[in-house]
């Protein structure tokens, strides 16, 4: 979601994300998640998969600090030259 937010220069904006994983009724429209901040929704799929089980807190919390760090590499050293 960094790269959303660094591409629209604010984390701020209204949005709403679709899951299709686990239908319950193909046929009914799918659970919209409404959001007001792309970090809203990164901080929502960390908590989840945490209380998933999936993964530890930490291992969630590395990730997406690693994630912002090539997002801004790949915007400096990329997009400077496209500007």
């Amino acid at each position: 979601m960094h790269a959303f937010a660094s591409f629209f220069g604010t984390d701020e904006m209204t949005f709403y994300a679709t899951s299709s994983r686990f239908p319950i009724d193909p046929t009914q429209p799918r659970e919209r998640r409404y959001f007001n901040r792309f970090s809203d929704l990164t901080n929502e799929i960390l908590g989840a998969r945490i209380w998933a089980g999936i993964h530890f807190r930490n291992a969630d919390v590395q990730a997406e600090n690693l994630g912002r760090e090539v997002e801004h590499y790949i915007e400096t050293q990329y997009f400077a030259f496209v500007h």
